[in-house]
C-alpha cells in the first residue's frame, strides 16, 4: 500500500475521530463506537508508514528500545477489544470475557517483552527467541479469536435477523466482512511463527487487508450512524402526524397515558393508546373501524368520539374493532397507517371549526 494512500486514509479517520468526538459524553452504543474509531485509527497512525518514521525512529532511540511497536501492539489490542464491545453491544451478546482476555494478552505479552530485555520489535525482525514468540503468539492468538468471534457474530447477525432495519443489516454485514477479512491473515501469522520460523514473515505484506478492515469499521458504523439519525427522523415525524388523533384519544381517557422521555418509546406508547381507545370507542360507532382508507378511518373516529360526548352507544349484537382487510405486521406500518388516520383526522378536525 503506498505511502499517500496510508496517510489519505489516516487524515479520513482522524477527521471521523473529532467529528463523533462529542459522542464521548453518551453513554452506551456511541461512545463505544468513538472509543473504537480512536482505537483503529491510532494503529494505523502508530503503524509506520514513510512519512513519520523518521519521528518514530526518534521516540526508539529516545528510549533505547522498539517502544513504538509495543505501543502500537497495546493499542491494536484495545482497539480489538473495543471492536468487539460493539459488535457484541449491537448483537446483545456477552461481553464479560471481552475486557479480561485482553488484560490477560497484555499482561502475557508485556512479561514476554520483559523477558526479551524489551528487544521485541516487529515480526519480521522476530530472531526466533522463545520471549519473542510468546509475545507475538499472544498478540496474534487474541486478534485472530476476536476477528473470528466478533466479525462471524457480526456477520451472520445481518444475514439471518430479517427482523433489523435494513441500515442496521447493511452496515453489520460491512462490519463484519472487514472484520473477518483479516481472521486468514492472523492465522497465516501464527503460521510463521509455531511452524515456518523467522525469516518468513515480512513487513507491510498484509497492509491491504489491514486497510480494509479499519476502512470497514468506520464505513459500517456511518452507515449504522447515518440510518439511526433517519430512523429517528421518521419517528419524529410519526410522532407529528400522530399528535392530532393521540390528543384526542388523551381528552377521553387520560388514565390511560403514560408518558414516555425518549422519542422511540414514546412512539410506541402512542401507538398503543390510540389502539387502546379505538377499542373503548367501538362500543360508540356501529360498524368496524375501516383498516384500508385512512380517511374512512379518520371519519370513524370522529363519529365514535361524538357519540362518546353525546353517550350515545351502537345498537348491535356484537362489537367489531376494526375490520380485517388489511395485515400490518410490522410496527413502523402500523405507526404510519395511524399516522395518515391521524393527520387525515386533525384536517377533518380544522375544517369542521
Amino acid at each position: 500500500m503506498s505511502e499517500r494512500s496510508h496517510l489519505i486514509l489516516m487524515v479520513l479517520m482522524w477527521l471521523v475521530v473529532v467529528w463523533r468526538a462529542r459522542t464521548l459524553s453518551t453513554p452506551g452504543i456511541h461512545r463505544q463506537r468513538w472509543l473504537m474509531y480512536v482505537g483503529i485509527t491510532m494503529t494505523w497512525t502508530l503503524s509506520s508508514p514513510t512519512a513519520l518514521e523518521p519521528w518514530f525512529d526518534q521516540v526508539d532511540a529516545w528510549a533505547g528500545w522498539p517502544l513504538i511497536s509495543g505501543v502500537k501492539r497495546t493499542v491494536a489490542i484495545l482497539s480489538a477489544a473495543a471492536v468487539s464491545t460493539l459488535y457484541f453491544g449491537i448483537t446483545q451478546r456477552s461481553i464479560r470475557w471481552v475486557w479480561p482476555s485482553a488484560l490477560g494478552t497484555l499482561t502475557v505479552m508485556a512479561g514476554a517483552h520483559i523477558a526479551s530485555g524489551h528487544t521485541v520489535g516487529a515480526i519480521a525482525d522476530w530472531d526466533g527467541s522463545m520471549a519473542g514468540r510468546v509475545y507475538f503468539v499472544a498478540y496474534e492468538a487474541f486478534l485472530a479469536m476476536t476477528y473470528a468471534i466478533a466479525g462471524g457474530v457480526t456477520l451472520m447477525h445481518a444475514i439471518i435477523d430479517h427482523g433489523a432495519r435494513k441500515d442496521i443489516r447493511i452496515g453489520m454485514g460491512i462490519l463484519g466482512v472487514g472484520t473477518i477479512a483479516c481472521f486468514p491473515v492472523a492465522l497465516y501469522i501464527l503460521w510463521c511463527l509455531l511452524v515456518a520460523g523467522p525469516g518468513v514473515y515480512a513487513d507491510q505484506q498484509f497492509r491491504g487487508v489491514q486497510a480494509l478492515m479499519l476502512f470497514a469499521c468506520v464505513v459500517g458504523s456511518m452507515v449504522l450512524e447515518i440510518g439511526a439519525a433517519m430512523h429517528a427522523r421518521r419517528t419524529r415525524r410519526l410522532l407529528v402526524g400522530l399528535t392530532p388523533l393521540h390528543t384526542a384519544a388523551a381528552e377521553l381517557f387520560p388514565e390511560r397515558v403514560l408518558p414516555m422521555p425518549v422519542d422511540q418509546e414514546q412512539l410506541i406508547r402512542h401507538v398503543v393508546e390510540i389502539r387502546d381507545a379505538q377499542t373503548a370507542l367501538a362500543a360508540y360507532h356501529p360498524d368496524p373501524a375501516p383498516e384500508s382508507d385512512p380517511a374512512a378511518a379518520a371519519q370513524w373516529f370522529t363519529t365514535a368520539i361524538a357519540n362518546h360526548a353525546a353517550g350515545k352507544h351502537a345498537e348491535r349484537g356484537t362489537l367489531a374493532v376494526a375490520t380485517a382487510a388489511v395485515t400490518r405486521q410490522k410496527f413502523m406500518d402500523e405507526a404510519k397507517w395511524l399516522a395518515a388516520v391521524s393527520r387525515a383526522y386533525g384536517q377533518a378536525e380544522a375544517v369542521g371549526r
